[in-house]
């Protein structure tokens, strides 16, 4: 990223001995046509898991976006720090080739985390979902979106256990289907924090 608090970031192709190959600025710039969110997605953006899938070549990012500018957002009466899971896939020379959002949740901070990807194309989106920051107050829960090689959502999930927070760490493929997500969980009487990991099946995402 070239600067945190608007929205540039420089995607770098570099040779197995760390020289830089190519550099495309501004990498990732998407235009949204909305009634109410005009101009470029990202007045703050921050992708904070970048991959390259093996299988098909593309790069993937997932990280958080606050789609309102300044004006916006005060006449809608919102906050600009209220984020949202937001992927997109690149093509070899960083130009997007499609994006999308997780599930928006306006009242509190979604961000991206993780991905995963299989060898028949499936990819798999993983997000922290309603992040209040607010201390004792925060009520942590899980996001995982699947989707095809050009992020065409298949299904998604919202996962918030009875009596814990979530905090999701990372995923991955599984090789029977779906996949697993490693997270922390704390419980929210007694705030006793474990790790564990959740396999989500392909089961678990048509139900």
């Amino acid at each position: 990223m070239r600067n945190p608090v608007q929205y540039a970031f420089d995607c770098h192709t570099l040779d197995d001995e760390f020289n830089t190959v190519a550099v495309v600025e501004d990498a990732g710039k998407v235009f949204e046509s909305h009634p109410y969110i005009s101009g470029w997605i990202g007045n703050f953006e921050c992708p904070h898991f970048v991959q390259l899938n093996p299988y098909n070549g593309l790069t993937y990012s997932i990280g958080c976006e606050g789609p309102l500018s300044k004006d916006e957002a005060k006449a809608e009466n919102k906050s600009r720090s209220d984020l949202d899971v937001f992927m997109r896939v690149f093509d070899e020379e960083f130009a997007v080739l499609n994006w999308d959002w997780g599930i928006i949740n306006p009242r509190m901070n979604d961000e991206g985390y993780g991905m995963a990807f299989s060898p028949e194309g499936t990819v798999y989106m993983m997000g922290w979902m309603d992040v209040s920051f607010a201390g004792s107050n925060i009520n942590d829960n899980l996001y995982v979106a699947q989707t095809d090689e050009f992020l065409h959502k298949q299904h998604e999930i919202y996962f918030k256990p009875t009596g814990y927070h979530v905090i999701p760490h990372t995923i991955d493929f599984c090789p029977d289907g779906g996949c697993l997500v490693y997270a922390t969980r704390m419980n929210t009487v007694t705030g006793y924090r474990d790790y564990c990991i959740y396999k989500i099946t392909p089961e678990d995402f048509v139900s």
